[in-house]
């Protein structure tokens, strides 16, 4: 288990990579990385130490695991095998309930608001196509593994960009059992309009 920076995060086959802020135990990251470790799969950690630094904190992820292209390119061409993606959806899950009610605390010039740890998985098909697929902690484990099939039948139907645009925020509807694409720019003029009034 090797520990570097997001940004300094390669395209190896098989490395799922793990950015916190020092909520996970070396005992929870032993069974993680042991868990991977089943399918070939190796764990690369990131500690920010606390260091909170998202500009926009609703709609990123204090805690994430990121997949990068060798690894989510096998999974949608179904050369991967269904067992290792069975693990991959264990490791998420498991992840996820590690971070649950977890709180970090939230610092400006003249405050010290606690907030919630938000967990999310972020996927990397190429350079330019990227995305942030939120998990959500009131979702139970069995709506998170059928989220994450989901999420790859949502990739599938991706088409291949030219350009870098930022990664899409998505959300599960329950309801509509699919993926939703948040307009985060919108989102984000109604909560200052909120806060406004």
């Amino acid at each position: 288990m090797s520990s570097k920076k997001y940004n300094d995060m390669k395209d190896d086959p098989n490395v799922v990579y793990l950015k916190h802020i020092g909520e996970f135990e070396e005992a929870d990251l032993d069974e993680i990385s042991k868990k991977l470790s089943t399918a070939d799969f190796e764990l690369d950690v990131y500690n920010g130490g606390g260091k909170v630094t998202a500009s926009l904190e609703d709609f990123s992820f204090i805690s994430f695991l990121a997949l990068n292209s060798p690894i989510m390119i096998e999974f949608l061409k179904g050369v991967g095998t269904n067992a290792g993606w069975d693990v991959m959806k264990q490791v998420i899950i498991l992840a996820r309930s590690k971070v649950l009610g977890k709180k970090y605390h939230k610092l400006t010039s003249t405050t010290r608001e606690e907030k919630e740890i938000t967990f999310g998985l972020k996927i990397k098909l190429d350079k330019n196509s990227k995305f942030d697929f939120e998990l959500k902690g009131n979702l139970s484990d069995e709506v998170i593994g059928e989220s994450l099939d989901k999420a790859l039948d949502f990739l599938k139907a991706q088409m291949k960009t030219t350009e870098y645009k930022h990664p899409p925020y998505l959300r599960y509807s329950t309801e509509e059992k699919r993926w939703i694409t948040v307009d985060v720019l919108e989102e984000i003029r109604k909560k200052h309009k909120k806060q406004n009034l």
